[in-house]
């Protein structure tokens, strides 16, 4: 009996250590942010792949003449990418990507650029980070 609970209890911990790590530096909570504004979107050269860059904040992101993302008051965003895979085409030629064949690969806190540039069919650089997009992710969080 006594091993028993020793085993429910070391099962309880392991759970408890195991969500803890996933809160802390793989979940992205993107309810805690006001408002998601695309920044940027960009189809990869075969045109299999797309990824949208979005910039998340509490306040309405600003842009200079230029049209670089600015802040006010020395404020930062955070912004993530998101890739969009496996599109359809339809008869009439329009493309339809879905919400079900996308995957987050690039999230970063107190950004000041938006730059995204695809250098192959698999291979993105995102604000200067350079990203395989079959297997990488970016998270500030894991450094």
């Amino acid at each position: 009996m006594r091993k028993i609970n020793l085993v429910i209890i070391g099962i309880f911990l392991v759970s408890i250590i195991g969500l803890s790590i996933y809160f802390l530096f793989f979940y992205i909570n993107l309810n805690q942010y006001n408002f998601y504004t695309t920044l940027r979107n960009e189809i990869s050269p075969n045109g299999q792949y797309k990824v949208d860059l979005i910039l998340l904040g509490k306040k309405e992101e600003q842009r200079d003449r230029l049209g670089n993302l600015t802040t006010s008051n020395n404020e930062t965003y955070d912004e993530y990418a998101r890739l969009w895979y496996s599109p359809e085409t339809r008869g009439d030629g329009t493309v339809m990507w879905y919400d079900k064949n996308t995957k987050i690969i690039y999230y970063e806190k107190d950004c000041i650029k938006d730059e995204i540039q695809w250098i192959d069919d698999s291979v993105i650089k995102i604000n200067g980070v350079t990203l395989n997009i079959h297997k990488d992710i970016y998270d500030y969080r894991r450094k």
